[in-house]
């Protein structure tokens, strides 16, 4: 008699950040170095609108924070999450060709120091596009704690 799959949510959980898995992370999504913090840019993402360049890199991190909702050692992922906000300003950086030091200026100068771009829809509609805050990360995992649903245990 076959067993049935017990039907799951697609994302694995990960019982421990240790620095391997966060290098992993970090190689998978193409962030840089986790161990030396250099960055890298991320050339595919470059024939995008910034805004969309943003709204990629906040649903990869969306994706791991929810993998790492279980986890003891959640406050790991910062490391991560600074990473991938250099990444993110160093591939709108070599989008307008321009230096790191002048893409943060622009980006931060509209909320606040927050890395925001404005999206334009026709000529009167505007819209904010932000970098994720660790406090929304953090806010996710407590969403995602007391789920009712299992889920897959990282292997």
């Amino acid at each position: 008699m076959i067993k049935k799959r017990p039907k799951y949510k697609r994302y694995d959980v990960i019982d421990r950040l240790t620095n391997e898995r966060l290098s992993k992370l970090a190689s998978r999504f193409q962030y840089g170095n986790i161990f030396t913090m250099q960055a890298s840019p991320r050339k595919g993402l470059q024939n995008k609108t910034e805004a969309d360049i943003i709204k990629t890199y906040n649903k990869e991190l969306i994706k791991i924070a929810i993998q790492c909702v279980e986890m003891k050692q959640f406050n790991r992922l910062y490391k991560l999450r600074y990473l991938a906000e250099k990444s993110c300003i160093l591939t709108i950086a070599t989008k307008r060709k321009a230096t790191y030091k002048q893409t943060v200026r622009r980006l931060r100068r509209l909320q606040q120091g927050r890395l925001t771009v404005i999206n334009n829809y026709g000529r009167t509609k505007r819209k904010f596009v932000s970098f994720i805050r660790w406090q929304q990360l953090r806010n996710l995992r407590n969403k995602y704690r007391n789920r009712s649903y299992p889920l897959r245990r990282h292997q």
